[in-house]
């Protein structure tokens, strides 16, 4: 089940399970120093994070159970750890979500990772996560240079629904700075899925 990072409104459990998502995020500010390779982005930031949305924040408070890929996180529609920022531990395919990202994030430009999640009958889809390259993106006057990550999520089995939701990732921290919604057939999550980072912080205190 995909709950995106992307889009951090909560939804009834009911809604999220039908539309399916991946979905997903006191103060100094945050300057990126220097850009990671763009082979080796982060999967979640070294230190404690806020992303600043137009609808809340996003906190990235650590590193969870030891894992460099699992980032524990505080965001508008609760807390939890998340692969990745994304993926949170407990949803359906969450096991095969983890290598999936790997697969992507390591790999070159095009790179696409594919698997089967299974919620509920009728519940259920093909997920691919992908590569889409590099960008440089601005956010509050700061360059950055970021991975786009695609989450393409279609149905199978009778299941009609489609979407893909695109995050650019500072490729030193991992942070989330700009997510767009491409939904093709079924609900969309509405306007707020779509948004731009307003600002990066540095959290002096989780």
């Amino acid at each position: 089940m995909r709950k995106p990072l992307w889009d951090c409104r909560m939804l009834p459990l009911s809604n999220w399970a039908r539309r399916g998502s991946l979905g997903l995020f006191a103060l100094a500010s945050l300057h990126s120093p220097s850009f990671a390779a763009a082979n080796d982005p982060a999967a979640c930031p070294a230190t404690p994070t806020r992303v600043v949305m137009p609808s809340g924040n996003i906190d990235f408070v650590g590193i969870a159970a030891g894992i460099p890929e699992l980032c524990r996180m505080n965001r508008p529609d609760g807390s939890g750890d998340y692969y990745f920022g994304i993926w949170k531990t407990n949803w359906p395919g969450a096991g095969d979500a983890l290598p999936a990202f790997k697969i992507a994030v390591a790999g070159p430009k095009g790179t696409r990772s594919s698997f089967i999640t299974r919620s509920a009958p009728g519940l259920q889809w093909n997920d691919s996560i992908i590569n889409g390259g590099t960008e440089i993106l601005v956010v509050d006057g700061r360059s950055y240079r970021t991975l786009k990550l695609a989450h393409e999520r279609e149905g199978i089995e009778g299941n009609t629904y489609h979407s893909i939701i695109t995050e650019w990732r500072d490729v030193d921290t991992g942070v989330p700075l700009k997510v767009v919604e491409d939904q093709i057939s079924g609900e969309s999550y509405g306007p707020g899925t779509t948004w731009m980072a307003l600002q990066v912080q540095r959290l002096l205190s989780p």
